[in-house]
This record gives C-alpha cells, sequence and structure tokens, in this order.
C-alpha cells in the first residue's frame, strides 16, 4: 500500500521512510503543507497519510480539515505526528479529522501498529464500499423489475378492458355487416338477372340515355366497393373476437412448422405473386411443434401480410422466413424479415399495441401484431420487431415446442 509521508524534518522523514519501506509499504513524500495537498487531493492519492502536526504552508491538522471537507470517494486514513502531549492539542487534531495520532520522539512499534490499524480501516472500507455498490446495482435491478412488472400489470389491466369492449363491439358491428353483405349479394344477382330489361330501357330514352347508361355501368363496381368494405369490416370484427376470446387447448396436436409456413404463403399467394420475391431457410431437422395448427399459420399470414404491405411500390420487394431450433430443440426461432421501409423508431415498442400502425387511415385496423402477440405469449413465447440495418424490418418469434410426443 502507498503511503504518503509528510515532514518538513530530514531526519524524522528519513527514518519514517526507511520503516515504512522495510514494512513492504511504498512511499511518497512531502516536506510541506502545500506538496503534501496536491497529493491529497489528486485522483490516485495514497490511502493512508502521516501528517507532520508543523509544516509550512499548512499545518497536519488542517490539512485533515482539508481533506474531510473535499468530497472522495474512497476514504483517507489519516495519522498525524505531533511533539505536543496535551490532550487540548490531541482533542483539536481529532476534531479537525485525524484518525490517530503518534507523538515525537515515535515509537516504530507503536508506529507500526497504528499503520496497521490504517490498513484494516481501508481494507473494511473497501469491503464496505463494494457492498454498497452490489446493494446500489441490486436496487437499481430491482426498480428496473419493478418498473416492468408494473408496466406489464397495466398492459394485462389494459388488454382485459379491451378484450372486454371487443366483445360487445363484435357483436354490434357484426349484425349490421350481415346484413349489408347479404343484401349487396343479392342486388349484385338482381342487377344480373335484370340486366337485359335494364338495356332495353336505356335504349328507349332519348334525351337522358347516356346519363343512365353511365350511372347503369358504374352499379356493378359500386356493389363490389361495397362489398370489399364489409370484408374489411368483417376482418375488424374477427381480430376483435380473437382478442376477445382466448382459444382453448384441447385443439392441440403435432405439425411441423415447415407446413404451417407453406400454408400460410398459400394463402397469402395473391399478395405475393406479382412483385415479392420470397425466400425460405430451414436450418437442419426442426422439431415438431405441438400447438393448434391454425394459430401458427394466423400468426406467419398476418407477419406476411405486414411484410407486404410495408414494400408495396418496391421493385426488390424480397420477403425472407427463417426458421430454426435453439435450447436443445425445446423452441423454435422464427425471423420474418422485409426489405420495406422499416417501422418509425416513434412506434417501434408499441407496433405491438392494438390499434397501433403505419397504414393509412381506412387501409388498415391495427390490429395484426397484437393478434400475434396474444397467440405467440399463449404459448408462453415472445415477439419482437427489429429494424435491420440495410433496409426494412424484422420480426423475431420465439415459440417454444411444447409437449413432446412419444
Amino acid at each position: 500500500m502507498t503511503i504518503l509521508i509528510a515532514e518538513d524534518d530530514l531526519i524524522s522523514r528519513v527514518q519514517l521512510e526507511r520503516a515504512l519501506m522495510s514494512w513492504g509499504h511504498d512511499i511518497v513524500s512531502a516536506t510541506t503543507g502545500q506538496e503534501a495537498w496536491n497529493i491529497l487531493k489528486s485522483e490516485n492519492s495514497p490511502r493512508i497519510a502521516v501528517l507532520d502536526w508543523r509544516m509550512p504552508c499548512y499545518t497536519g491538522p488542517e490539512l485533515c480539515k482539508m481533506v474531510r471537507e473535499n468530497s472522495q470517494a474512497r476514504y483517507t486514513y489519516l495519522l498525524l505526528l505531533t511533539g505536543m502531549d496535551a490532550r487540548e492539542s490531541v482533542r483539536q487534531g481529532l476534531e479537525a479529522g485525524a484518525d490517530d495520532y503518534v507523538t515525537k520522539p515515535f515509537d516504530l512499534t507503536e508506529l507500526r501498529h497504528r499503520i496497521k490499524a490504517g490498513e484494516r480501516i481501508i481494507r473494511d472500507e473497501a469491503l464496505i464500499t463494494g457492498k454498497n455498490l452490489e446493494l446500489q446495482r441490486y436496487a437499481a435491478a430491482m426498480e428496473q423489475l419493478a418498473e416492468e412488472r408494473a408496466q406489464q400489470l397495466i398492459h394485462t389491466a389494459r388488454m382485459a378492458t379491451i378484450g372486454q369492449l371487443a366483445g360487445g363491439i363484435a357483436h354490434e358491428i357484426n349484425n349490421p355487416a350481415t346484413y349489408i353483405t347479404g343484401n349487396t349479394q343479392m342486388l349484385k344477382r338482381l342487377w344480373k338477372d335484370y340486366a337485359e330489361p335494364i338495356d332495353e330501357f336505356v335504349a328507349s330514352r332519348k334525351n337522358d340515355g347516356e346519363t343512365i347508361r353511365r350511372i347503369i355501368d358504374d352499379v356493378p363496381d359500386i356493389l363490389d366497393e361495397v362489398q370489399d368494405g364489409v370484408m374489411r369490416i368483417t376482418q375488424i370484427v374477427n381480430g376483435l373476437k380473437h382478442l376477445a376470446h382466448r382459444p382453448g387447448a384441447a385443439a392441440r396436436e403435432f405439425c411441423a412448422i415447415e407446413d404451417c409456413i407453406d400454408e400460410a404463403l398459400t394463402m397469402c399467394h395473391n399478395q405475393l405473386k406479382y412483385n415479392v420475391t420470397v425466400e425460405t431457410e430451414f436450418e437442419g431437422e426442426l422439431p415438431r411443434m405441438h400447438v393448434v395448427p391454425g394459430d401458427v399459420q394466423r400468426v406467419i399470414v398476418n407477419l406476411i401480410l405486414n411484410a407486404v404491405e410495408a414494400m408495396t411500390g418496391r421493385n426488390d420487394a424480397l420477403l425472407t422466413i427463417r426458421c430454426m431450433s435453439a435450447r436443445k430443440k425445446e423452441v423454435l426461432l422464427i425471423d420474418v424479415e422485409d426489405t420495406g421501409s422499416g417501422i418509425p423508431e416513434t412506434i417501434l415498442n408499441r407496433v405491438f399495441e392494438p390499434f397501433v400502425t403505419t397504414r393509412d387511415v381506412g387501409t388498415g385496423a391495427g390490429l395484426g401484431l397484437t393478434i400475434c402477440r396474444r397467440i405467440v405469449e399463449e404459448y408462453d413465447g415472445n415477439i419482437a420487431a427489429f429494424n435491420r440495418e440495410s433496409a426494412g424490418a424484422r420480426i423475431a418469434v420465439t415459440w417454444p415446442v411444447g409437449r413432446r410426443s412419444g
């Protein structure tokens, strides 16, 4: 351990240096109070200082007071050397911040014991500091864990509320949507049946025949748009129903993730067939999953459709689906990547919340990723969203395989 000796008397300083070096210590010496203070306030100052009571610039007690008032992260053990034996003088030195004192002429055996006492204090202080830092790290970790848990509880409560609302909303929307669908289909059939009489009627009109013709020509398109709108409403209703009701586990069976992905790609064929290149990568022999196959397919379909939407208008659109096993084949890692514009940083951490979407108003309900997370979490899995360094986004799914067969 390095020790500072602040002593202006040459004979006493040399005697101290020789004694401390013989006891295995490194020595730093100062002959004035100013030199000693420059050393004591440095970043890597000695942990023990032997200070003479009377020195030029600053006295030993003055240095003790300055050290104690100077906020330092670690403790310095201060030992005063004094030729005075008066109790009042000793009291003043201890009040100034000294830990102990040795009277001159000093006894080397006594001095060595005082130094050893200082070393014990320094070691104990270092141990306490380490424990305090460990407790601080532990407290910070517990605080973060409590915050995360609080957020989880808030999210759970929010999802429960949304689920209750979703059930009622879905029921209320579903009835008029059914009426609109039925009536639209009936109108389309009737329109075909009465196409010929309508043409004869239009041909008999001289003044406004062309206007009526344009209206009649627009009707099929209008009916198609009504039907598309109702289909979109139906999709939203189905999403709300899924949020409101947790499916049971009775229908689970063992299936291959490759088959689920192939089925999902088949279901999305119309969205993929024009401008999207699809690549699938399956690493090694993958374990079979104990799931409801439709759950896996629904997750993959939603991720595919989101990726396709993000790549709209791009000539180099590439959809990549990777799958590999981990943790001794206890989980499957599924990555769905696209080369789109990525996810805005402002919502990257919120993309799995209900009704959060990057699409234009009226083109998406913002439920797809919410449903994905709900399904994955029902199997004790995890899903996360990232932006790729080059371009596009990546959705990473960790899906436990479940109960093993055989």
